[in-house]
């Protein structure tokens, strides 16, 4: 029983998914996804009680789906430094995906309507980026790096690895994204986080002083 209503579920979400493709968060209804089922809005209200709650849970299991490779090389073994090398290609390949491209500019359109955003951000990139700031916390115990706050700097990894990319595919630019660019960015990115951030590297002074 339990496997039936999980397969209906996720029959829901990929049809629900379609619809929203097709006609935007604002003029899909529960209605026309209980249409294009094949059952009652009640039946849909069984599952997701909100059409809201239905976009966020398509939203983050594309997420989590496309996320799953580059941010589960943080449970492997080795140091700081060879985890990062092998997460950012693999991030960067992530965040230029047409699926998540899709994804956040979905989400984006419908962040100062409600708290779609908000949701998508405690219940995903909160939580993937909060990995990579516990092996940035590792690494500052073990020495690899300097001290300092580990999320802050997990978001100047992010900020560095997206530079010039990210934005560029939201806004639909095309641009170089095979695997040999994705590589030298992430590569180039890396460089200069570890300049600012790692173990030996001298702080710069504040202005002023």
């Amino acid at each position: 029983m339990k496997a039936k209503s999980e397969e209906r579920r996720q029959h829901i979400m990929m049809t629900a998914d379609a619809v929203f493709r097709e006609m935007g968060f604002d003029a899909a209804s529960m209605s026309i996804i209980a249409a294009r089922v094949g059952g009652s809005k009640a039946t849909l209200y069984n599952y997701f009680s909100t059409k809201e709650e239905l976009f966020v849970e398509i939203m983050l299991a594309e997420a989590q789906k496309q996320g799953k490779e580059a941010f589960a090389i943080f449970a492997k073994e080795g140091s700081l430094r060879e985890k990062l090398d092998r997460f950012g290609p693999a991030y960067l390949k992530f965040v230029t995906s047409d699926e998540i491209i899709n994804v956040r500019r979905m989400m984006i359109a419908q962040a100062q309507r409600s708290d779609i955003g908000v949701q998508c951000y405690e219940r995903g990139m909160k939580i993937g980026w909060g990995k990579v700031a516990d092996a940035i916390a590792t690494g500052i115990d073990l020495g690899e790096m300097q001290a300092g706050d580990p999320w802050i700097m997990a978001m100047h990894l992010k900020g560095l690895l997206e530079a010039g990319i990210a934005d560029l595919c939201l806004l639909g630019v095309k641009i170089d994204k095979s695997t040999r660019r994705l590589n030298k960015a992430a590569a180039l990115s890396l460089e200069v986080f570890f300049r600012a951030y790692g173990a030996g590297m001298k702080k710069p002074r504040p202005s002023g002083v």
